[in-house]
């Protein structure tokens, strides 16, 4: 997998009021993954047990500790955990909590969560405003256009001969007008010419199972 034509990725952390992917990411074609925090121990005295850490005078368990892992677009795979994926999974459309991004993306409208008592528009969907932490939450439309923020050129095809025909294929960090940044699958780019703050728009492809995947495309100049 090779970066960016030479350029230096930015690091992809906690970004702004969360990190999405409503495109298709090496593995999933939408999955979104909030950052998880771990907290450091006490320098004094009995060590403190925070996440990602065992408990003072305990084994370290396997995989890193816990974090927080709310995969937002939930993915069908049948047999998921039991043996190694196959093909490219579809998007769970009986998940309520994303059901309304879903139907937005079948009209081909993208539309993002707004906290109606602040006003920040953020993603992936959660139960409380990630900056005041209200409950009163809605679903508004959005341009749909932004800025390349980092991506890298993915030029193997993992996992099986599924994703043979994508490659190669650009994974891109997109900075909304609105704020939000979304991890995303730019489609048709030049990849001579893609740098950090071009131009996108959001664009839909339809698949033949009846799901509709938002996705992002360079805006010519």
């Amino acid at each position: 997998m090779r970066r960016g034509r030479g350029r230096a990725l930015r690091r992809v952390g906690c970004a702004g009021a969360g990190l999405g992917l409503p495109g298709q990411p090496p593995r999933r074609d939408a999955l979104a993954r909030p950052c998880g925090r771990r907290v450091p121990p006490a320098r004094r005295g009995t060590p403190a047990s925070g996440l990602g850490r065992s408990p003072p005078g305990g084994r370290r368990r396997g995989g890193g500790g816990p974090r927080q892992r709310r995969g937002v677009l939930h993915l069908l795979d049948d047999g998921a955990g039991t043996r190694p994926v196959t093909g490219k999974p579809r998007p769970d459309l009986t998940d309520t909590a994303a059901a309304p991004y879903w139907e937005a993306a079948a009209r081909h409208e993208l539309v993002l969560p707004r906290c109606d008592a602040c006003g920040l528009v953020f993603f992936p969907p959660r139960e409380l405003c990630p900056g005041c932490w209200s409950r009163e939450l809605s679903w508004r439309a959005v341009g749909g256009g932004g800025a390349v923020w980092t991506f890298t050129e993915v030029h193997v095809a993992f996992y099986d001969d599924t994703w043979a025909d994508d490659v190669p294929y650009v994974v891109a960090v997109i900075e909304l007008d609105e704020g939000p940044r979304l991890l995303v699958n730019l489609v048709e780019p030049d990849l001579a010419r893609l740098a950090i703050g071009d131009r996108v728009e959001a664009t839909f492809e339809d698949r033949s199972e009846g799901v509709t995947l938002p996705k992002f495309r360079v805006v010519k100049p």
